[in-house]
């Protein structure tokens, strides 16, 4: 038997759920402290982070992502 995908149509764009997540997870980080806290706003830069590379991926001629300073995802091994 072969088992179909589930798929469902998004209402909205990645960049506005992306800015919906990060702004319920700067709210909820408000309250936080300590490792929780960096682990929220850690969170939140990686899709501040999905973000840029979307911009960057849709809209031609714009600069490579090493130019904005995601540098530190490029070093990792």
């Amino acid at each position: 038997m072969k088992m179909t995908r589930r798929r469902f149509k998004q209402t909205t764009n990645l960049r506005q759920r992306l800015s919906a997540f990060k702004e319920d997870v700067v709210q909820q980080a408000s309250n936080l402290e300590g490792a929780e806290r960096e682990n929220a706003m850690r969170r939140v830069r990686s899709a501040e982070f999905a973000v840029k590379i979307d911009i960057w991926i849709s809209a031609p001629g714009l600069p490579p992502p090493a130019e904005w300073g995601m540098e530190s995802f490029s070093s990792r091994s």
